[in-house]
């Protein structure tokens, strides 16, 4: 820094400057402070300035002739924000694909200069992408960082007086990759900032055309010469790969050299060396301290296939890949990333953007290439990518929870940049984010006109893009509701412009406290908008030690400065989609109340800010901060996985049902394994029982009374849907849900079979009972769909002991059963049952003198038609009368898209003894039935949708009755309304529906275990998650661990993290019994999974 620079650095801090939005600081200890600018009184939400007004005149061009011959600028430019002269004011950097980039330097007052030519800094002749201040040689001032498509990226060093001298040579970054964005940090804690630079690809081969050489080796297309690296078939598609991303070290004097991507400085989750380095489509990265150990990890999001990439650092810059047990599913096009502790509970949680709309007729008319191999349930490694955002909850043990779905955040179009900004400053942060493209090239109807063409030339070819229609949707806002849950208000906060946002940044243009927005959109005009923010505010910045000097990297904490708990951000250099922010953090505090600031650096020392007030901005200085103790308590949980010690594992047989019935929500054969515990050999502890109807055995685990277990050489090599014991004339028996049915008797640990039941259809559930009161077991058993007859079930029966002879009473209009209890509802002393059913209400049966009558809507069942999985009876809120325990979908599902209820219409409109399916939503502005599924999927079900609709814009336009037409007469309705696993409360003579919290509904539920699992005398609880059947291009929902919750005698439950309970377990959990496995007088648990192992969880 020269001495005139340092002079003017004085200046400013000293002396409140005349012009407006000046700092007037106050200095105190290691911290000092300035109040900030009077926000006004105006509601939240933004305003875009006027560029006649404000002098900001720019917009991001790109002529036709450009882009038809690279595709790959239509990912637009980016903009960065920051204090370059040191005057106490923000300034702006607009980065242009076609032309030269634009510096405007703010003057105050919301006027600003362009000051391109004097800065030296405008990047002629090339595809300027991405810029980021930040400063790289620790001289207290902001040098300038740009990227470029196919040219030398930039370092532009700031000499102190308003120019910059471009040292990219001497830097040692300037090679001509594709890049795109940019992220600073100091990765290995000596001070300076180290940098990555993303990169996508120069020019695209897909997209800009080329002739490629395809050979058929041995059945399997590749790739030969030049581009033999660059693509990939998948599935018959091509797939194309990016370049490789850039990491370079600092010397801390701004000179840079790049880091070997396989040498042991990179390691694969599993510890392995990386053979080559990664070819992704980069489109953005971003460090931040993922697993709180005070160093930058690192997140980068990629698009198309090459999927996204997440580094642990050890805090000496090596990096190992999260294990993907962490992370377990990607969006496929991911493009903007940003992190935060949205749900306040001190862990950060991130958000990656993709492409799905939010308007449903663009959803049915809109489609991507996407890898279509299944994934089998028991590949836990194996991360799937979606088309849709993906909401990542911080579980605080490691992993993350996938909820966009559940919070709302799952679809915002053709997403670039995503920002977690307070809007409103309530304490909980918001979500804003810019969208649009050019051309829809996701659009059916045009990617079929195309394809109809043939073989086209390719200059005809390039010139294809032109075809498809444009994609001008309105930037989104999220508002945090404080619950895990965003409602879009984009209109509302005035931020729904549409043109094509790309790059977005973040920076406080008039010093009043709130960040501003500013958005760089291709072919259309830079939006500035104004913050209308009011509340009362705090502002953060820092001055690090050595040459990090804005604190990059380092952890803010305001604690109690809204009566709540607290609120946390990191400082940042770069991050954003082809942007950067200005350092400082904005939260929201309550006017004059006393709360504190903490920051926690890179490394491990920690400075506090005790007395801290709203409207100010504070700048705390590392130098006297204090080192941080380290509590290295090792925490305790309630159950310990023991699962070797069962030693089992369940094996499946794969059926494809969607190639019968192409429209099924969900595949048929994901409903096992089925368990139970009984002492089978009599020697005093409890065995264990497996069993699926798609594993073709019964398996008998014996226990050696410490929970130990052997398979014993007498099970049976039958399958079954479910395993029912009971005791009859004082003999231990087993009714197994094979088909049909069967009754064993079970003498010295074997099973004798006894009788076959005559049940007409595939078997799902059962309950022994008598139903008379005449001594012996009576039995009822639920009916299933059979492949193809969907949602049609086989009738459930009544079979009635009569002397051991059963006589069949058929409740054929029940539907599908998932599971049936008995117990005695209305307390008159009989035994009554309830049943779990899918597309239904639960059933209610009432036993009155050995009739069973359905009384579910006498007693409010009724209503609440769901897909329900399971259903257990207890006395959970202890007033003497049974409640029910009731599994559903959950609320993080793809129908969190539609408003409820969903409608399946179902019949064999052709004869071919297969049913048609089709699912509905109602949609209220149109008055009418509309298609949830796309037009593909009604072509393969109905002929005649084939036939009539030849474009998916007609068909997504289209309603029920006009699609099906005079077929729709032949069909029967079936619906459900409730997604929630909730339960039930009775008091006697109505139940009341109250939902399980929130961490109940992340993931579908199914088996559930109701004990007093901590001794405290009320009902716990234990739910099977997960599930893996979805149709194709869905996304597994995967985002259960097993959840145990505490209950409080009075019907309401708390989750348990699973740091506190121990259980983690990752795949579909179908069913769990309780038991004392061990002899230490404590209930375990044993929970099935599908295609993988039978856990095994020992009470500590």
């Amino acid at each position: 820094m020269t001495l005139i620079s340092r002079t003017t650095f004085l200046l400013i801090a000293l002396i409140p400057l005349i012009k407006g939005f000046a700092l007037d600081w106050h200095t105190k200890g290691d911290h000092r402070w300035a109040p900030l600018e009077d926000a006004g009184s105006a509601e939240p939400g933004f305003t875009i300035m006027d560029s006649t007004k404000t002098g900001v005149q720019f917009t991001n061009t790109l002529s036709s002739r450009i882009l038809i011959s690279n595709k790959n600028l239509l990912n637009g430019s980016g903009v960065a924000m920051g204090d370059y002269d040191n005057d106490g004011l923000c300034d702006i950097y607009l980065c242009r694909l076609d032309g030269d980039n634009v510096f405007y330097r703010n003057l105050g007052g919301w006027k600003f200069e362009n000051v391109t030519r004097t800065t030296g800094t405008a990047c002629p002749s090339q595809f300027s992408t991405g810029a980021t201040f930040a400063d790289i040689d620790g001289d207290k001032d902001l040098d300038l960082l740009v990227t470029a498509m196919g040219q030398p990226n930039r370092i532009f060093q700031n000499q102190g007086n308003s120019k910059f001298k471009d040292i990219t040579e001497a830097s040692g970054i300037g090679t001509r990759y594709g890049s795109s964005s940019i992220a600073l940090s100091d990765i290995d804690g000596d001070s300076d900032l180290d940098l990555y630079v993303v990169n996508y690809g120069a020019k695209s081969v897909l997209k800009d055309g080329g002739k490629i050489d395809i050979v058929n080796i041995n059945g399997e297309l590749k790739v030969r010469g030049p581009f033999a690296s660059r693509i990939k078939f998948i599935d018959n598609q091509m797939f194309e790969y990016g370049e490789p991303d850039e990491f370079f070290i600092n010397d801390g004097k701004g000179n840079f050299t790049k880091l070997n991507w396989t040498s042991d400085r990179f390691l694969t989750h599993d510890g392995k060396p990386l053979n080559n380095p990664y070819r992704d489509q980069g489109l953005s990265a971003m460090f931040r301290d993922i697993n709180g150990d005070r160093s930058p990890d690192l997140f980068v999001a990629n698009d198309g296939f090459t999927k996204d990439r997440c580094w642990i650092n050890d805090g000496k810059g090596n990096f190992r890949e999260i294990s993907p047990l962490s992370i377990r599913q990607l969006s496929f096009s991911s493009m903007g990333i940003d992190f935060a502790d949205i749900n306040r509970d001190g862990y950060d949680d991130f958000f990656v953007v993709e492409m799905l709309s939010r308007n449903h007729t663009r959803r049915l008319t809109q489609q991507g290439t996407i890898p279509g191999n299944p994934i089998t349930p028991g590949n836990f490694t194996e991360q799937p990518q979606s088309r849709r955002n993906c909401l990542y909850m911080n579980r605080g043990d490691g992993t993350f929870a996938e909820t966009a779905y559940y919070s709302g955040v799952a679809a915002s179009e053709w997403s670039w940049s995503s920002i977690f900004l307070d809007v409103d400053l309530d304490g909980w942060e918001d979500i804003l984010v810019t969208n649009g493209f050019e051309f829809d090239t996701d659009d059916l109807d045009t990617q079929n006109t195309i394809s109809r063409l043939g073989k086209i030339p390719i200059a005809q070819k390039r010139k294809t893009i032109f075809l498809f229609p444009p994609l001008d949707t309105p930037n989104v806002a999220f508002k945090n509701l404080g619950n895990g849950r965003f409602k879009e208000v984009g209109i509302n906060w005035g931020f729904n412009d549409k043109h094509d946002g790309n790059g977005m940044a973040l920076g406080d243009l008039d010093n009043d406290g709130d960040l501003d927005v500013v958005v760089n959109c291709l072919k259309g005009p830079v939006l500035i908008y104004k913050n209308n923010a009011s509340a009362p505010r705090v502002v953060v910045r820092l001055v690090g030690n050595g040459k990090n000097t804005e604190g990059t990297g380092a952890r803010i904490r305001v604690i109690n400065s809204l009566g709540q708990r607290q609120q946390s951000q990191e400082i940042m250099a770069g991050g954003r989609y082809v942007s950067g922010d200005q350092a400082r953090r904005t939260f929201a505090a309550k006017a004059k109340e006393i709360f504190s600031i903490q920051v926690d650096w890179i490394g491990n020392s920690r400075t506090t800010i005790k007395n801290a007030t709203a409207g100010r901005l504070y700048e705390i200085r590392q130098e006297k901060s204090q080192n941080i103790l380290i509590n290295k308590n090792a925490e305790l949980t309630h159950f310990i996985d023991s699962s070797p010690q069962l030693n089992h594992n369940h094996t499946l047989t794969y059926r494809y049902d969607f190639d019968i019935q192409p429209a099924l929500p969900k595949s048929l054969n994901h409903t096992g394994p089925f368990l139970s515990a009984n002492d089978i050999d009599k020697d005093g502890d409890m065995d264990i029982l497996v069993t699926d109807t798609h594993d073709p055995q019964l398996s008998i685990l014996l226990n050696d009374g410490n929970g130990k277990f052997t398979k014993s050489d007498k099970s049976l090599q039958k399958a079954g849907a479910g395993i029912i014991m009971f005791s009859e004339d004082q003999t231990q028996k087993m009714l197994h849900l094979s088909k049909p049915p069967a009754i064993y008797t079970i003498l010295n640990g074997e099973l004798v079979l006894n009788k076959k039941l005559n049940f007409p259809g595939d078997p799902s559930a059962a309950v022994a009972f008598d139903i008379e009161g005449d001594g012996d077991m009576d039995f009822f058993i639920g009916g299933k769909s059979s492949p193809g007859k969907f949602p049609i079930a086989a009738a459930s029966s009544l079979f009635i002991n009569e002397n051991g002879k059963y006589v069949k009473k058929l409740f054929p209009e029940i539907g599908i059963v998932t599971n049936v209890e008995s117990g005695d509802i209305d307390s008159d002393g009989d035994l009554d049952l309830v049943l779990a059913r899918e597309w239904n209400s639960i059933a209610l049966l009432i036993n009155q003198n050995g009739e069973l009558k359905e009384k579910g809507k006498a007693f409010g069942l009724e209503a609440f038609k769901g897909l329900w999985h399971d259903a257990k009876l207890s006395d959970l809120d202890g007033n003497g009368t049974l409640d029910i325990i009731a599994t559903n979908i959950g609320l993080n599902t793809a129908y969190e898209l539609y408003p409820m209820p969903i409608k399946l219409l179902y019949g064999d409109s052709d004869g071919d003894d297969v049913c048609e399916l089709a699912e509905f939503f109602f949609d209220s502005l149109k008055n009418n039935w509309k298609p949830i599924r796309k037009l593909e999927v009604f072509s393969k079900t109905f002929p005649q949708v084939r036939d009539t609709y030849t474009r998916n814009q007609l068909f997504a336009g289209s309603s029920a009755p006009r699609i099906l037409d005079h077929i729709i007469s032949d069909m029967k309705p079936i619906e459900f309304n409730t997604k929630e696993s909730a339960v039930f409360l009775n008091n006697g003579t109505k139940f009341s529906f109250n939902p399980l919290p929130h961490e109940a509904q992340l993931a579908p539920a199914f088996g559930i275990c109701a004990k007093d699992f901590n001794g405290d005398s009320s009902i716990d609880l234990f739910i099977a998650q997960n599930d893996f059947s979805v149709p194709p291009r869905y996304s597994r929902y995967d985002s259960g661990q097993g959840l145990l919750l505490t209950g409080d005698g009075n019907g309401n439950f708390s989750p348990m993290n699973s740091k506190d309970s121990g259980i983690t377990i990752y795949g579909e959990q179908r069913d769990a019994v309780a038991a004392d496995f061990n002899g230490d007088k404590k209930l375990d648990l044993v929970i099935s999974q599908r295609d993988a192992d039978t856990k095994l969880y020992l009470q500590k």
